[in-house]
């Protein structure tokens, strides 16, 4: 079995120079936790996750501190270095490089790099084009499809 195979080829994207509030409202619609990201300059692919979203209005320091206890209760936790409206979706994800196969790869071979490089979710391209996109539930709703029920 290969990539072509199990990949979702009907998936949301969204372009690098698009306002992050409406890439976040785009991800919110979908209910997905991330969105491949077209640099058209350049033909890389990225990736815009949750937790980058999350990143650019909780303050810096949470990463730093084993627990937030010291703050007051009412204390908000919304920082905005810069106005929301201001930052594009290329400002966020920068570092958070999407991971390719190619249609033909083995199935085996995207498993692979989901568990040693800890994504849930792995872009398939053809001629350096993004065609599909495989997430870790499409894994395991390939791999339980084939292990057969137990009899009691």
């Amino acid at each position: 079995m290969r990539a072509k195979d199990i990949m979702q080829t009907d998936f949301v994207r969204v372009r690098a120079e698009m306002p992050l509030r409406e890439a976040v409202e785009i991800m919110l619609k979908a209910n997905v936790p991330m969105l491949p990201v077209i640099h058209k300059e350049c033909g890389r692919h990225s990736v815009l996750r949750e937790v980058d979203v999350l990143r650019v209005v909780l303050p810096s320091y949470l990463d730093a501190v084993p627990s937030i206890d010291f703050l007051p209760e009412e204390y908000s936790l919304i920082n905005f270095d810069k106005p929301l409206n201001e930052i594009q979706v290329m400002d966020v994800e920068a570092g958070s490089k999407l991971n390719m196969v190619e249609e033909d790869a083995k199935i085996v071979k995207v498993a692979h790099i989901m568990l040693v490089k800890g994504v849930s979710a792995v872009g398939v391209e053809r001629n350096g084009e993004i065609v599909g996109f495989i997430r870790r539930s499409d894994l395991i709703r390939h791999y339980f499809s084939q292990i057969p029920c137990e009899k009691e």
